[in-house]
């Protein structure tokens, strides 16, 4: 047996033990398990951040930098949710804030001469946040970090929980933007969901109130939900168009592992092959009605999508801010990006250099210590940008561009992964039409072959480890 066909049973075998890397994962978490970790502390975060803000100032590197907060409360959780966050205790909140704005006043002076190029407020749910808070909050933010003119700054928001009030006052902030979560309309999908508070008219009034304060609203929809149907789906666009939000934003369903075993008896390839067949419906169905709403497809341009891939339709609306990020990915692919975030697991990404997250969950309510290493790291060189590229782009669609590759790199990526090409070639796992490469569409598959853009020693390395300890 030749070592790539054992190699790639080696990888294959260590996948079908190790299920939550395709069965919940994305692509390019493969990094986080492959590349060497550290813990780091506020004060070594601090310092490489000093030396990009350097190099930016210096115009070395891309100056585009944004900014992300993380507010990880919430009333209750969705039951699909896979992402971190938990039930809102007001004192753990409040100490939260304080220890956020701590944390702006650290890294204050490493910006002083920096701009960012955008702001989003994520969660868990940020419009849990009282009128006081969010006052306390942003005063802090704003005042110590400065922002470009007419760029995107977005609140993420409930709206059980996005008032009237607070909506004119993150108008007086500075956001131009509000993106509500209503994921479905139906009543029992909503149940299932953890999401029995939510209703049409509370949908509508919140638009209208946003609308109404000349905010850019964007409301989601989610595709793949327990007791979702085509006609649920459906019907929840043709309701949301009839509210006029700027955007509509289609997500299939990235379900954590607990969902998994609750609804689909821990079956990864039953969940994604419903997912597949009903996103790709969907994606048919609503745009042979689009003549019929004043609605269209944003992201036409890549032809090939996997059920992974978010679908924007808008209105013909043109913004009246610009924003170089997509915070669904670390790298935004038209220039290089760095993102600096505070808050418990949100995830920081300095260009070339580290990619970092606070990992002090659990410890929302505790002071603020710039000594403590709390910030899982892992450093990241310029292959790593290649590989992080690739696997971001598999994880949302079918294939990649080598033209976008080298637009980016200023590279080659066939000359870059001389040695994957081959080995994936012999295998007849990869094939090129045109300018566009291909993997396989299965997700098991596409993991497997992913392994080969990696150093083959770090790979079987990491392998061994895992059974090693699994014989343990």
């Amino acid at each position: 047996m030749s070592s790539i066909k054992s190699d790639y049973i080696l990888y294959k075998n260590f996948l079908k033990k190790f299920k939550p890397y395709y069965n919940v994962f994305f692509l390019a978490d493969l990094m986080h398990w492959i590349e060497d970790q550290s813990f780091l502390s506020a004060d070594q975060i601090r310092n490489r951040w000093q030396k990009h803000v350097q190099l930016i100032e210096g115009k070395k590197v891309s100056d585009v930098l944004n900014f992300y907060i993380h507010i990880p409360f919430c009333r209750s959780r969705c039951s699909y949710c896979m992402y971190y966050s938990k039930s809102l205790n007001n004192k753990e909140l409040e100490s939260y804030i304080n220890k956020l704005i701590k944390q702006i006043i650290f890294f204050k002076k490493t910006f002083s001469k920096a701009k960012f190029s955008s702001l989003y407020i994520g969660g868990g749910t940020p419009s849990i946040l009282t009128e006081k808070q969010i006052n306390k909050l942003f005063s802090s933010l704003f005042s110590s970090f400065k922002f470009k003119k007419d760029i995107e700054k977005t609140f993420e928001s409930n709206p059980e929980s996005i008032s009237l009030g607070k909506l004119k006052l993150l108008k007086k902030l500075g956001f131009n933007r509000v993106s509500f979560g209503v994921q479905n309309l139906d009543k029992k999908v909503l149940s299932f969901a953890n999401r029995d508070y939510q209703n049409y008219n509370l949908v509508r009034k919140t638009v209208k109130n946003a609308k109404s304060l000349g905010f850019e609203v964007n409301t989601d929809i989610m595709i793949g939900l327990k007791g979702d149907s085509d006609k649920s789906i459906i019907n929840s666009f043709i309701e949301l168009t009839k509210i006029q939000p700027d955007t509509i934003t289609l997500y299939p369903l990235k379900p954590s592992e607990e969902y998994l075993r609750k609804y689909f008896n821990d079956n990864y390839y039953l969940f994604n092959s419903r997912l597949n067949k009903k996103a790709g419906k969907i994606r048919k169905l609503l745009e042979s009605m689009e003549n019929n709403f004043n609605y269209c497809i944003v992201n036409r341009g890549f032809e090939i999508y996997t059920s992974a891939e978010p679908v924007f339709y808008s209105k013909k609306f043109k913004a009246s801010y610009s924003t170089d990020y997509d915070y669904t990915s670390p790298i935004n692919y038209s220039t290089p990006c760095s993102l600096f975030a505070l808050g418990t697991r949100a995830s920081s990404y300095i260009f070339n250099s580290l990619q970092y997250h606070d990992a002090a969950t659990g410890k929302e309510a505790t002071n603020f210590n710039p000594k403590e290493k709390i910030y899982w790291a892992m450093k990241f060189d310029l292959k790593d940008e290649m590989r992080y590229f690739i696997l971001q782009q598999l994880s949302c669609r079918l294939c990649f561009s080598q033209k976008e590759f080298k637009k980016f790199f200023n590279s080659d990526f066939k000359i870059d992964f001389k040695e994957a090409v081959i080995s994936l070639k012999k295998l007849g796992k990869i094939k090129f039409d045109g300018d566009l490469v291909f993997l396989p569409s299965d997700s098991l598959e596409r993991y497997v072959c992913s392994l080969f853009f990696f150093d083959k020693k770090k790979v079987i390395k990491k392998i061994n480890n895992f059974f090693n300890v699994s014989k343990v």
